[in-house]
Parts: C-alpha cells; sequence; structure tokens
C-alpha cells in the first residue's frame, strides 16, 4: 500500500502534529503564529482562484509549501489556545488569594491516605478585589473523612489552602509528574485538610458526564455485590465499563508482565464487542428504510454514550470516532479505507484536544491499531492451517504479533520491559476477556432491573458464578504466566533518539520486505548501525562512572553507590519492598545505568566491606570519600582541638533530629553537609537556616532534590 497517494489525510497529519509538537515543547506567543499564518493563507487563496498562476508548474511547490506551513501554524495556534496557563484570567496571575471556589471536574480516587480529584476554580477572593472570576485546574487532595466522602462529580466546593506549583522531578530519571499534568492543563495542588474546605451544596458541571459517572458508581456497585472477591469484580469494572480503581497494583504489574495488561484498559475491542451487540440487538430494525436511518443514530449515540460511561480514555476516542466513521459508511452505502478512517479519526481527535498526542494510551493505540492494519494481513500468511482449531490461535498469535511489534519500542521507552510471553497470554486472554465481557454485560442488564421475577433471580444467580469463575481462572492465568522465569524482559532503558531510530529500522526492514528494494536494506542496516553506536557511546560513559547519590524519598533515607559494574542501595527494608515507591523514585535511575538490580545494604543494621565500599554502623567510605550518617541528636557541646576532629567528605543529617550546626563544627571538619529527605519540610529549612547563619556549606534534598556526586 502507498501511504503517500492511497492516504492523503497522512500528508496533512504530519505538519499538524509537527505544529502541536513545536507548541507544546518550544511555545511562542500566538501573536507570532496569528502573524504568518495569513501570509501562507492568502498564498494558498491566491494559487486556488488564479488559474494562470496555479497551472504554472515550476511554482506549485510554492503552493505546497503554503498549505503544509498554514497546517503546521493551525496545529501550533490550536495547542496555545488548549494552553490554560496561556490566559490572563488564571487564578494562579492573581495576587493575594484568600479563598477559591472550585467545582470538581473529576470522581473522587480513593489513595493510601487521602482522596484524589481535579477542580476546576471558577473564582477567587483576593486581599484588594474581592471576588474575581478565573479559570484554572488544580489536582486537589482531601484528607479522608465522612463529608469528603460524600463528594461527587460538579459539587462546588469553597477553599482556603493555597494551591502550591507541582514539583519538578527530584531524583535522576524519575517519572516527570509536573510535565505530565501540565499536558492536562494542570500546574497546581493543593491538600485538603478537613477544616479548610467546604461544601456549597450545589452542583455545576456537564449533567450529562454526571449521569453516566453516576450509573458507573451504580454498575460498580452491581459488580461488588455479585461478584464477591475484590481482585475479580474490580477486574470485571475495567473489562467492562474501565474503572480501575479496585485492582490491586500487584494485579496491574502481572497483567503488565505478561503482556495482557490491555484488557483492563477499555480499547476498540471492549468498543467493537459492544458495537456487535447492540447492532445484533437492533438487527430487527434493517426491515424498515426509515427504522434503519434511526438505527444508524441509535448505534452512534450509544458507542460515544460508552465512550462517556468509560472516562473518555484515548482508546476509546478512537475507536468510538473510528466506528462512528464506519457507521456514517455503511449508512451512506460507502466503502472507506480503514488508514483514511484512522488518520481522520486521529485528526479530529487532536483538533479537539491537541494535547492528546502526549497520552501514552493514544499513541499505543493508533500504533497498535495500525500494526494489525498493516502487518496482519503479512504474517496471517504465514502459516495456513486446516484445522479450525489451529487457525484460530494462529489468527489470535498473528494479530499479537502485529500489535507488539508496532509498539514494543513505546513500551520500551515508557515501561522499560518487554513481555516475552504475550502471544501465549494472549492466547488465553483475548478470548477469555471476550466471553467475560458479553457475560458481564448480560449481568448487569439482568440486575439492572428494577424487580426481579424468579427466572431472573436465578439467571443472575448462576451468571454471577460464571463471571465470577471466568475471571478467576483469567486473574490466575496471568499471574502464572508472569511467575514464569524470564517471562518478562525489565531494566531497558532507551531515550526517545532511539525510539525513534528503532521505529525507522523496522519501517526499512519491512518495506524491504514489501517492495523488495534494495535502498530500504541499506537504510535500515543504517539505521542499525546508528542504535549500535548509541548503546556503545552510552557503555563508555558508564565504563569509569562512579557515583554518590541521596535520593528524595519522603520520610526515608536512600544512599546509592555505584561503580563501574555494581552498585549499592543503603535503606531501611520497609522502603526497598515497596515497589510502588522503588520504582517511581529510584529504580528508573539503576536501568538508565544499565543495571538490572542492586546490593541491598539495610539501614538498621549496616555492615558491608569490599575493594571500593566499607559500611559500619554510620560510617561510610566509598573509595577515598569518607561519609557519616548522623541520626542521632547531639545533646553536649564540648569545646575541642580541631585536630581531633573527625575529618568527613560528607556529613548527612538524618533521623528528622534537630542539631545544633555549632556542636557539628565543633565535633567534625566536613567539606558538605547534606540534609537527607527523612527530615521533614520544616525542619529541613530550620537546618538550612542555621547553616546559612553558620556559614557552613549544605545540600538540602527536599529543597533541590537528589545529590549526585560525581567522584
Amino acid at each position: 500500500m502507498r501511504i503517500w497517494t492511497q492516504v492523503p489525510l497522512f500528508r496533512l497529519l504530519l505538519p499538524f502534529l509537527g505544529g502541536i509538537l513545536i507548541e507544546i515543547f518550544c511555545p511562542l506567543k500566538i501573536e507570532i503564529y496569528l502573524f504568518i499564518l495569513p501570509a501562507f493563507i492568502s498564498i494558498i487563496l491566491l494559487f486556488t482562484y488564479s488559474k494562470k498562476i496555479y497551472r504554472r508548474n515550476r511554482i506549485k511547490w510554492v503552493y505546497g509549501a503554503a498549505l503544509n506551513a498554514s497546517i503546521f501554524l493551525i496545529g501550533a495556534v490550536l495547542t496555545s489556545l488548549h494552553t490554560g496557563k496561556n490566559f490572563k484570567n488564571h487564578f494562579s496571575y492573581l495576587q493575594n488569594r484568600k479563598e477559591y471556589i472550585g467545582v470538581l471536574v473529576d470522581q473522587l480516587h480513593k489513595k493510601k491516605n487521602s482522596f484524589k480529584t481535579i477542580a476546576e476554580v471558577k473564582s477567587v477572593k483576593s486581599g484588594t478585589n474581592g471576588w474575581k472570576h478565573v479559570n484554572g485546574k488544580v489536582l486537589m487532595y482531601l484528607a479522608i473523612d465522612a463529608v469528603s466522602s460524600k463528594l461527587k462529580y460538579g459539587d462546588v466546593i469553597i477553599f482556603n489552602a493555597e494551591p502550591q506549583q507541582v514539583s519538578p522531578p527530584m531524583n535522576p530519571e524519575e517519572f516527570n509528574y509536573k510535565r505530565f499534568l501540565s499536558f492536562h492543563n494542570i500546574y497546581h495542588q493543593v491538600y485538603l485538610a478537613t477544616d479548610k474546605w467546604k461544601n456549597l451544596n450545589y452542583t455545576e458541571g456537564n449533567p450529562i458526564r454526571k449521569y453516566s459517572y453516576d450509573l458507573r458508581d451504580r454498575l460498580v456497585e452491581i459488580f461488588r455485590t455479585k461478584i464477591i472477591r475484590e481482585q475479580e469484580y474490580g477486574v470485571a469494572s475495567a473489562l467492562v465499563i474501565g474503572y480501575e480503581d479496585n485492582i490491586d497494583a500487584e494485579l496491574i504489574n502481572a497483567y503488565s508482565s505478561a503482556g495482557a495488561l490491555h484488557v483492563l484498559s477499555v480499547s476498540g475491542m471492549h468498543v467493537a464487542i459492544i458495537f456487535i451487540i447492540f447492532s445484533w440487538m437492533l438487527s430487527w430494525m434493517d426491515k424498515n428504510k426509515w427504522l434503519r436511518h434511526l438505527k444508524f443514530i441509535i448505534l452512534i449515540l450509544f458507542i460515544w454514550f460508552y465512550a462517556m460511561l468509560t472516562g473518555f480514555s484515548p482508546a476509546v476516542l478512537r475507536s468510538a470516532m473510528m466506528i462512528s466513521v464506519v457507521i456514517i459508511g455503511s449508512w451512506r452505502k460507502r466503502n472507506t479505507n480503514i488508514f483514511n478512517t484512522l488518520i481522520a479519526s486521529a485528526f479530529v481527535l487532536l483538533v479537539i484536544n491537541p494535547y492528546l498526542i502526549t497520552e501514552v494510551g493514544f499513541q499505543l493505540s493508533y500504533l497498535a491499531v495500525f500494526g494489525i492494519c498493516y502487518l496482519y494481513p503479512m504474517i496471517a500468511k504465514w502459516f495456513e492451517f486446516s484445522n479450525w482449531l489451529l487457525h484460530n490461535v494462529w489468527q489470535i498469535t498473528a494479530v499479537s504479533i502485529s500489535a507488539q511489534l508496532m509498539t514494543f519500542p513505546l513500551g520500551l521507552l515508557y515501561f522499560h520491559q518487554f513481555p516475552n510471553l504475550f502471544f501465549i497470554s494472549n492466547l488465553i486472554v483475548i478470548p477469555l476477556s471476550t466471553v467475560i465481557i458479553y457475560l458481564c454485560i448480560l449481568l448487569l442488564v439482568i440486575s439492572s432491573f428494577p424487580f426481579y421475577v424468579s427466572i431472573m433471580m436465578i439467571i443472575s444467580k448462576y451468571l454471577s458464578v460464571a463471571c465470577f469463575g471466568l475471571l478467576y481462572i483469567l486473574n490466575n492465568s496471568v499471574l502464572l504466566t508472569e511467575r514464569v522465569p524470564y517471562s518478562v524482559l525489565s531494566g531497558i532503558s532507551i531515550s526517545v533518539f532511539e525510539t525513534w531510530i528503532i521505529y525507522l529500522l523496522m519501517a526499512m526492514f519491512i518495506f524491504f520486505l514489501v517492495f523488495k528494494r534494495p535502498v530500504y536494506l541499506i537504510a535500515g542496516l543504517g539505521f542499525t548501525l546508528i542504535l549500535c553506536i548509541s548503546q556503545v557511546s552510552e557503555c563508555i560513559q558508564f565504563k569509569d562512572r562512579k557515583k554518590i547519590i541521596v535520593y528524595d524519598v519522603r520520610k526515608e533515607s536512600a544512599y546509592d553507590f555505584i561503580t563501574p559494574s555494581k552498585n549499592y542501595l543503603i535503606a531501611d527494608s520497609g522502603l526497598t519492598k515497596d515497589q510502588s515507591r522503588m520504582m517511581f523514585h529510584i529504580i528508573h535511575n539503576r536501568w538508565a545505568l544499565g543495571m538490572d538490580s542492586s546490593n541491598i545494604i539495610y539501614a538498621h543494621n549496616p555492615f558491608f566491606k569490599n575493594e571500593n565500599l566499607f559500611v559500619k554502623n554510620n560510617f561510610i567510605q566509598f573509595y577515598d570519600k569518607r561519609i557519616l550518617v548522623l541520626k542521632n541528636k547531639l545533646t553536649s557541646f564540648q569545646p575541642g582541638n580541631t585536630g581531633l576532629k573527625l575529618k568527613l567528605d560528607y556529613l548527612i543529617l538524618s533521623g528528622n533530629k534537630y542539631q545544633k550546626i555549632e556542636y557539628l563544627k565543633n565535633y567534625f571538619d566536613f567539606k558538605l553537609l547534606i540534609i537527607d529527605s527523612s527530615n521533614s519540610m520544616w525542619r529541613a529549612e530550620k537546618l538550612v537556616k542555621d547553616c546559612r547563619e553558620s556559614h557552613v556549606n549544605y545540600y538540602s534534598v527536599q529543597h533541590n532534590g537528589a545529590f549526585v556526586a560525581d567522584i
């Protein structure tokens, strides 16, 4: 297939994406775009309405260049208009803010110690101007209590806590949560204790979205009552309606490692199943012309209602848009090119919200569908089976390979792992999850009746048992696959540049196999060489590395000592066993340094010795660097002789104990004082103030992020 000629929308999508990405990562003032854009539009109009100019072949390239430049600038302008901080009435620009009125624009999500939601700030009361209408979103955490647990989407609250800017990553290679939130137009966060807010007892927001959230809560409650175990009803809620809050982290990690995480995120498969069900249920309307028109309208409305019910995830939006185009094509009795449909849906969604391009789900969804549409027909021909079972097994495997080929570079970039047994797990997960979705939908329909007749109660009971049994088998098959040795290749770290190179070399090799042109093979080998050079250069950089890292992990002490071949982590067992915190703060940096695992030295009873590192109690020597971790408070002041002071390179204050700087200077002769993250923020601020007054060279991890020293 010649994408450039047969899929003309592809040529328009590229400059549009370029404009979006430039504005996201290198933003300019919108006035600049609006000043340049009319010039290119004028050129387009000149060529369009002047046949004499348009017929001159030598200058037709000017028309093409102007068209692409215009689309590029339109993409940039739309992105700028979707960036909340570009508007002067954003609440953060108002001075002397005292109180805020906000509307909850998301449901409550229960975390370990709080409820999490998003609020749209509508009004702010300042000290000088009174109440003023503003806009802007804020990430909100509320203390868990009886009042906050009753909050719902659309509720309006007043609060008097000051939103703070979201902090940037505080550790090397840590997930950039600040940038992630900025892509959703969220730049501030606030924690509300019970006495810091009040429900105003009225609601705003979209009534349709509010109804969909209420309906989703009722459906989740049906699963909760009908499917007893938490893991099973949690997976049922995720499979059917995209509600993932009830799935524990261990099970999600198992699905990810098995290459089956896609079934827990409502996507094209789920939308297609819903479409098939309701298309079959409304098939009786095909007998009448006007009823047939009504059927198509009902199908489109229900597809988009289901998309709303599942939270408008990028994968569902893509699927709903594509299926809507297919339905309209069938309505008008026209065949559509699947690639044009795919790109048209992306175009429409990006016009509505350009920041969708930053969503991992959006990227993976479109790449997976493109892989299935383009690669699957070729891969499916590799083997042919007359046996029905073998034929279907191979078809599912071919689909899995097609999708995995197109998405694995992004999987390496974002998730740092590759599921080696994805084709085996999908042989179980795809058919089983399909059956579960059908049964769960039937269970929801029957259980939603306002009253039961005896036969309905019996059917509901047996459906509940069947759903539970199949969900139990599904979960345990995934857990079993994850436990197989070498089922997942983890610890892979590649850069954005290397991700692009992998996609380019894949494209060249695929084009060589399809078109049999040597130029594609040569280009593919060239990109392979570039990738190898990039990897070798990284290995050379790692060859002589020697690092000391004091991580920023709230209320914890964590120190890494890195040699060219190994690293040694000193931390408490509570932190090292908490995989979620380790992954977020520490492990990504370990992978970026090319290391799969750490040698752990437990802080509560530290002793370790080799040729490069010596650890005993609170004293550490790493190569020629001498370090003391001071956890206990020095209580007495004894003037000493300078020659008797303990000479140190780094003195680390830990344990949230207040230390008088003058005492420390009397006992220790140190080059740098480090305040680690086991200290509270107010304690760290007090120590920083004392260090400044005593003219002591210091580094506060809470204020400046992880301390990293190359030695």
